[in-house]
Order: C-alpha cells, then sequence, then structure tokens
C-alpha cells in the first residue's frame, strides 16, 4: 500500500478537525399573531387598481389606515419549554429576532437616512434592543418610474406592485437584531419572551414633517430563534476521530517503513 507522505497528513488533519461540532440552530419559533383584535392575517395585495391607501385594510393584515387610524403598538410573544432553555443554558452562542413586514417603513427612494417611519423593539424591562428599518431605502418601480421615490407617492392606480422594500405596497422586507445569550435566557425564565414593538408616531418620535411617522404596517411574521455558536475540537476525541487519527499514523508507520 503505497500513501505519500501528503495523504497521511490530510488524514490526520481530517481526525484532528472532526471532533469540533458545527454551530446549529438549537431554537426557533415563529409568530405572526399581533394580539390586535379585529386584524385579519396578513395578505400581499396584488391588484394594481386598487388605490394605494385602500388597499391597505384591516382585513388584509394592515395596522393603521393614515393619521385617521395610527398604526398602534403591539407585541410579538414566544413561548419556550424547559428543556429547550436547558438547552440553551448548555450551549454557548445568541440569539436573534427577525421581523419580516412591508408599508411605509424605512425610506422612500432618493431620501437618506436616517429615516422617520420605523419601528423601535424593546425588551421586556422596557429597554430598546434595536430600531429596525431606520436606514432600509425603498427601491424605486423598475416598469413605472418614479413611484415609491421621496418625490412621488404610490398611490394612484395602477399601483406599482414591484417597487419597495416597502413604501406604498406588500414588496416586504426583513430585518434582524441580535440578542445575547444572557439577555436571552433571562427573558426566557418564565417561559415565555415578549418583545414590544413601538412604530414611530408623528409628535412623538419625529415631528419633522407631517407625513413622518408609520401611517401603515404588515407584519408577516416574527421569528426567534437561538445559535450554538461553533466550538473548538475539545480535548476528548470523538470515536471518528479516533479512527481517522489511527489511519493516520498507520499510513505514517507504513510510509516510514517503505522508505527504510
Amino acid at each position: 500500500m503505497k500513501i505519500s507522505g501528503k495523504w497521511a497528513w490530510l488524514l490526520i488533519s481530517a481526525s484532528l478537525w472532526a471532533g469540533g461540532s458545527q454551530a446549529a440552530v438549537v431554537y426557533s419559533q415563529t409568530t405572526s399573531n399581533t394580539g390586535i383584535p379585529g386584524l385579519g392575517a396578513p395578505v400581499a395585495v396584488t391588484d394594481p387598481t386598487i388605490n394605494g391607501l385602500d388597499n391597505c385594510t384591516a382585513a388584509s393584515g394592515c395596522m393603521g389606515f393614515g393619521s385617521s387610524v395610527p398604526v398602534q403598538d403591539f407585541t410579538l410573544s414566544f413561548s419556550i419549554t424547559p428543556s429547550e432553555l436547558a438547552n440553551i443554558q448548555a450551549n454557548t452562542g445568541s440569539g436573534q429576532l427577525s421581523v419580516t413586514a412591508s408599508r411605509d417603513i424605512g425610506i422612500r427612494n432618493g431620501g437618506t437616512p436616517p429615516g422617520t417611519e420605523f419601528l423601535i423593539v424593546k425588551g421586556e424591562g422596557g429597554q430598546t434592543l434595536a430600531n429596525l428599518y431606520q436606514n432600509l431605502i425603498s427601491t424605486e418601480s423598475p416598469t413605472q418610474p418614479g413611484r415609491c421615490t421621496a418625490g412621488a407617492h404610490n398611490e394612484t392606480p395602477p399601483v406599482a406592485l414591484d417597487c419597495g422594500p416597502n413604501f406604498d405596497n406588500d414588496f416586504a422586507a426583513t430585518e434582524s437584531l441580535t440578542i445575547s445569550q444572557a439577555d436571552f435566557e433571562s427573558i426566557a425564565a418564565d417561559g415565555t419572551i415578549n418583545f414590544l414593538i413601538h412604530p414611530t408616531a408623528f409628535n412623538v418620535d419625529c415631528s419633522s414633517t407631517s407625513t413622518c411617522g408609520v401611517g401603515r404596517l404588515k407584519l408577516f411574521s416574527g421569528t426567534l430563534s437561538f445559535t450554538a455558536s461553533e466550538q473548538p475540537p475539545t480535548g476528548v476525541p470523538e470515536p471518528t476521530s479516533l479512527v481517522l487519527l489511527s489511519t493516520g499514523l498507520l499510513a505514517l508507520r507504513l510510509l516510514r517503513r517503505r522508505s527504510s
């Protein structure tokens, strides 16, 4: 059996790396429940002939209708079992909250960050965790130039459904925030995890123009997950590692015997 020194060292290297565990999602839960009575499931509008204001209704999951029905704060709630929490505590990693939404969030194409229409996410203690969509810039419609821009609204039929993400249509976008392991374990200790979502409001969070603040919003989903970090190889090799290491050492021994 002829084994080159190069292949022998490759076998040994493989055995050393085999002992390391890969990053893995150990918890994940998705919700679209906003806790708002009378709100339907979020549905993306596909009819461009409906006026850009009228195509965002409560029946289609729209939270708000301009200044007449402002978007209210809402809570994203998740549950976690004792075994899931124990699994998180047994690993090293971090959590992540991802929100997928559409409508009046972000910055119109041609505008500059930071925007005034975004979501402020707070933890159970009331501390602000992140501002989502504050720097997200919408794209102009490739089929109807000039729509969804800082200088023009997209509310007169035919409404451009391909500009976005977000402004005046249901071209949804997803943004995420990271949660430290300590914070994740703390807020999950009682079996429930709640995040308060505060859409910015005119004369509350901004007052630069009469249109600042989130006038309409659709929340398609919120996903909470915890990912265990990739761990380095431990001092105790796994069975597979031992087999590969033994094979590599045997190959080196045979190579030396042939050389002698």
